[in-house]
Order: structure tokens, then C-alpha cells, then sequence
């Protein structure tokens, strides 16, 4: 079926804007009060998505919900996680909730969360989906 009519959760509080291409502006408005605002469960309704969503310092106890019918898929962030990257098809039966250390497109804007791994170092990041 269409994901149209599932209820997200996404923890929140700005979002990556980005142009026509989809390369990011700069620009990480906040979601209050706009179509990105998915801080309480929300229809997702027909507008496309394909949008870095910034964590905000969330991330570990963040938790991203879908929810349609009777089943609900969570997504919790942790360790190296800012952002949640969210997309849904054009076909619209499936939305693909992918916890990243950083905005789209960081290796040229870096301020979105570029992290360099030097020899040696290590960079944990962990996930965890549950599916009801």
C-alpha cells in the first residue's frame, strides 16, 4: 500500500534544506510549524521526502516511528548519529529511515557533521530498529 497515510515521529528540530538537485542550500531551518514538522506523530501524506533531519544532540534516546495499521518500525540512534536521513520513493510504498553521522553532502559542507577518521582512531555508530 502507499505510505501516504502512516504516521511518522521524527525527533527533530531542523532539517538539511536543499535545492531542486537536492544538494543542500546551507541553510538547516527549523521544522516547527512546517510540512518537515514530525517531532509528534504525523500523516506523511503526498509530498515527497528526501531530507536530512538533524538530531539536535537527540541521538540515543531519539527514537524515529513509523507507524501504519497494526505495525510500527522504530529507529533509535546512537554513538556518532546526528542526523536521520529520510526518503520515500516515488512509487510511495516504502520510507527509508537511515541514521548518519552527517547532513548530505558534508564532504563539501562540512559544518553538516564531516568527520575525519585519523589512523588509528575509531568512530562507533550504532542503530536500533524494532519492528512490532
Amino acid at each position: 500500500d502507499r505510505i501516504d497515510g502512516a504516521l511518522l515521529t521524527v525527533p527533530a528540530e531542523r532539517y538539511v534544506a536543499v535545492d531542486r538537485d537536492l544538494l543542500p542550500t546551507g541553510e538547516t531551518p527549523p521544522v516547527a510549524g512546517g510540512p518537515w514538522d514530525f517531532r509528534s506523530p504525523r500523516r506523511i501524506g503526498p509530498g515527497e521526502i528526501d531530507l536530512a533531519f538533524e538530531l539536535s544532540g537527540a541521538a540515543g534516546g531519539a527514537i524515529a516511528e513509523l507507524r501504519g495499521g497494526e505495525r510500527s518500525v522504530e529507529v533509535r540512534p546512537g554513538g556518532a548519529c546526528r542526523y536521520l536521513q529520510l526518503f520515500v520513493p516515488p512509487r510511495r510504498d516504502s520510507v527509508a529511515i537511515e541514521p548518519v553521522t552527517a547532513g548530505t553532502d558534508a564532504f563539501n559542507r562540512p559544518e553538516l557533521g564531516l568527520r575525519a577518521v585519523e589512523a588509528g582512531e575509531t568512530l562507533t555508530l550504532t542503530a536500533e530498529v524494532r519492528i512490532r
